[in-house]
């Protein structure tokens, strides 16, 4: 019952619903009954997740081996900087969106899309990577990860021109990975909805960039979404 009136009230301000549940998690009646109330679609999401409670040697391993010269590279050529609940900067965060407005060519976020990724990470649920060449001091990269106690998710990266003829973005993701290992989280997930080879082609850029992300090996897992409609 307390369920039933919870999606009600939230239906009450807004169309739709969307969450999450485990494909290990078993559902009682009760929840078959809730969903006979309302209008709701079901599909199933591949994800991509780095195990980072794994020694860092063996994630190493797991590497598509074209990547780990651009890796080192990468770790070599330029100069990182963590932005988390322990190390705060917000002039150094702002660039990060300075950043997003030169690749977009124009403003696609409001201000306080930014100003909430900001305060998730003063909160330590979310951290952001930038990374520097070391002789121009350009930023070249910046990532945004969502973050629990024990779960980190991809949610932003901005990769510039000179950056991707490098392959800088690379050891972009392998920081992020090393940070998930410090800080103790057990997944790093870099891909929330892959996608395949055999998709049409007006989705072959995120089939590229799935493509991209599974090389740095972890597993795949499905999870199912589902839509309550008003």
């Amino acid at each position: 019952k307390l369920l039933k009136e919870k999606i009600s009230n939230l239906l009450e301000n807004g169309n739709k619903i969307i969450f999450t549940v485990p494909i290990s998690y078993k559902l009682n009646k009760g929840y078959e009954n809730i969903f006979n109330n309302f209008k709701f679609t079901q599909r199933i999401n591949w994800t991509k997740s780095i195990p980072t409670d794994t020694k860092k040697d063996i994630l190493w391993r797991n590497i598509r081996k074209s990547y780990k010269s651009p890796i080192n590279k990468g770790l070599k050529k330029q100069s990182f900087h963590i932005i988390d609940a322990f190390n705060l900067d917000r002039e150094k965060f702002k660039t990060m969106q300075e950043l997003h407005f030169e690749i977009a060519g124009r403003k696609t976020r409001s201000n306080k899309t930014w100003d909430l990724q900001y305060k998730a990470i003063k909160n330590d649920s979310g951290f952001a990577l930038l990374s520097y060449d070391e002789d121009k001091k350009n930023l070249n990269n910046a990532v945004y990860f969502y973050k629990s106690k024990k779960h980190a998710f991809y949610g932003t990266g901005l990769y510039t021109e000179y950056s991707k003829r490098n392959l800088y973005g690379y050891s972009m993701i392998w920081k992020a990975i090393l940070y998930c290992i410090d800080r103790g989280i057990s997944k790093c997930e870099l891909d929330d909805n892959v996608k395949f080879n055999g998709m049409s082609q007006r989705e072959k850029k995120l089939v590229d960039i799935s493509f991209l992300k599974s090389g740095f090996g972890g597993d795949l897992v499905p999870r199912l979404i589902f839509s309550i409609i008003k």
